[in-house]
């Protein structure tokens, strides 16, 4: 009833950016709503005052979801400021499934909207609603799997349980051998293993399926993490991350995709407590189309009954078990879904390269393990993936252009947190990475940046319309102080993807520093159409008014941006508590290794080889 009673959307700031109506599920003649229940004969009288009551176009679009899947704490509720509490619409928008933006790694072929996938259609031949033996589904199918088991709605659990299946791909890409050089695709290579070996897995879990993070909005109390467990032949455990104690409780050593919400005391958000938060320490969550790269190290233990196996699972639970234990009495135990799993056996001995056709192209495997190393800020290493990638396949454009973004993001001079993980220059979804508002230059010369525009040549040369690989040429350009062939570049790109956040940000700051005010004012304000909270926006506005002699609206962006810009005086309690949480900040470092305790060299952070 309150999604039908909506009368209209604001924008897409978030919760509350809608004009409520009165709840009917009929009207009058003028379109006078009438409150209360209706008999059904009335409705099957007259069903066209049915659906003027509780239908309208907008319903069908993301941007109606995104008045309550995008969040933000008010000052009003936290005495402190404004913070952004999840961008869920943000992260759709943003990705391969709007085919709104270039910035993602992948492409879909067509729109997917968050209406197609949580309201499929399910065949209904007895329903008067039905179109082609159809209905839009109810369900709501996603995440949620203690609603059901709560009220006891076994189908409902089914179901998504069912859902959730295979959303994210797993794939044990490599191994290393005392720390030498990578094995992968570890099943395509001839390599021998002993007892005694110190084995290193590579675990890439890609973000496939899913038209939003992993995992999505209030991170503190859903649960998702990674389980490795190797076993030899005979079924004795080897090592194990990632297991619940015979309480419940995770292995806090687990690599999970969470937050880490701290109060100004420094001390964990953990029971969901929003209003005291402070800031966000750590988010660990993979993007859309993106992937992340996991590390295990063990040691074959002599006298091992071959093959080894690794088994990894990705796993989810809605709410913690320290949640679910506070909030309700009896303390129940919700079900661990299993999303996705992979196994790998390694045989003590002469490992032989397996013959078949492999579940996904080998280039496309290196393309997702680049990808990862990408986001884990291991530019040169992302760099070797990528070519790997070209070598299989010469003509797949977008390698050439990923080998490029490796290339030139290296040289900005920015820091990763906060950083928008899409491959692009230092630019976000909802402002600048340092949260100052300023796009970032870089530190090299020009001329370092001539081996990523050799790359990108090559990706024009596979495929001269390819629109991703001009967008980081004119990105380039710009960081060059090149902004006349950045306009040229950027323009068509801006043109074609309307709703492209990173290009208009590009864009509009060229245009801005040529001072050609009144297309930097167009471009920056189609950025705060498509995110009302875009912190860049709000700062070049600032100025951009100014120059055209609109006072009043210059004050009120730079009354916007003081009040949400990044609050520095905030960091030392991230210091803080991490230096208090060595569990949970052996995380933080974004190439890390999970490690058994007699595996020789147990490392939290790897420092050399793969």
């Amino acid at each position: 009833m309150v999604c039908h009673a909506i009368q209209r959307t604001q924008n897409t700031s978030g919760t509350g950016s809608y004009v409520m109506g009165i709840p009917a599920v009929m009207v009058k003649e003028d379109g006078t709503p009438i409150p209360g229940a209706a008999p059904f004969s009335e409705i099957m009288a007259r069903p066209d005052l049915h659906r003027r009551a509780v239908m309208r176009d907008f319903y069908r679009t993301p941007e109606f979801c995104a008045t309550c899947h995008k969040a933000a704490v008010p000052q009003s509720l936290n005495d402190y400021r404004w913070l952004r509490a999840f961008t869920v619409y943000d992260e759709w928008q943003g990705s391969s499934w709007s085919r709104q933006s270039l910035a993602p790694f992948y492409q879909k072929e067509s729109e997917s909207t968050c209406q197609s996938c949580h309201m499929p259609a399910e065949a209904a031949l007895h329903d008067y609603a039905r179109k082609n033996s159809a209905v839009r589904s109810h369900r709501w199918l996603g995440a949620n799997t203690a609603i059901p088991v709560y009220y006891g709605y076994r189908e409902q659990l089914q179901k998504t349980q069912t859902f959730l299946k295979d959303a994210v791909t797993v794939d044990i890409f490599g191994i290393t051998r005392n720390n030498g050089p990578l094995i992968a695709p570890v099943e395509h290579q001839n390599f021998d293993i002993a007892a005694g070996d110190v084995i290193t897995a590579q675990v890439v879990l890609q973000n496939s399926r899913i038209g939003h993070s992993l995992v999505p909005e209030q991170r503190d109390f859903y649960q998702s993490w990674v389980e490795f467990d190797v076993r030899d032949a005979g079924g004795k455990e080897i090592y194990h991350s990632g297991a619940l104690d015979q309480k419940g409780f995770l292995d806090p050593e687990a690599h999970t995709y969470t937050n880490r919400l701290v109060t100004a005391a420094g001390k964990l958000v953990d029971l969901h407590q929003v209003w005291d938060t402070r800031l966000k320490a750590y988010d660990n969550t993979i993007m859309p189309g993106r992937s992340d790269l996991a590390r295990y190290r063990f040691q074959v233990p002599p006298g091992a009954r071959s093959p080894i196996t690794m088994t990894v699972r990705l796993n989810y639970r809605r709410f913690r078990k320290q949640y679910t234990n506070f909030i309700l009495a009896d303390h129940p135990d919700y079900p661990v879904v299993e999303i996705a799993s992979r196994k790998l056996s390694l045989q003590i001995g002469n490992n032989e390269r397996t013959s078949g056709t492999s579940w996904s192209p080998e280039y496309l495997r290196w393309n997702n393990y680049g990808i990862a190393l990408l986001g884990q800020v291991q530019f040169a290493r992302a760099a070797e993936a990528f070519r790997k990638v070209v070598e299989l396949n010469p003509r797949y454009a977008d390698g050439y252009t990923n080998i490029a973004i490796a290339s030139y993001t290296e040289l900005l001079d920015h820091k990763r947190e906060g950083s928008d993980g899409l491959g692009t220059p230092g630019l976000s979804m909802g402002g600048t990475p340092d949260g100052t508002g300023n796009l970032f230059l870089a530190k090299a010369s020009p001329e370092s940046f001539e081996p990523a525009l050799r790359a990108l040549d090559m990706a024009l040369k596979v495929d001269p319309g390819n629109l991703r690989a001009r967008y980081h040429q004119g990105a380039i350009y710009r960081l060059q102080n090149k902004f006349t062939a950045a306009i040229e570049t950027l323009k068509p790109v801006v043109d074609a993807y309307p709703g492209f956040r990173e290009a208009r940000q590009e864009l509009g700051y060229s245009y801005y520093v040529t001072q050609q005010f009144g297309p930097a004012r167009e471009q920056f304000e189609a950025l705060q159409a498509i995110n009302p909270d875009d912190i860049t926006a709000n700062y070049y506005l600032s100025y951009i008014y100014l120059q055209l002699g609109m006072k009043e609206k210059a004050a009120e962006q730079i009354k916007i941006f003081e009040a949400r810009k990044e609050d520095v005086a905030a960091e030392p309690v991230a210091q803080e508590f991490w230096s208090r949480h060595e569990n949970v900040a052996a995380e933080l470092p974004p190439y890390h290794v999970h490690a058994a305790a007699e595996a020789p060299g147990k490392l939290k952070v790897a420092s050399a080889g793969h």
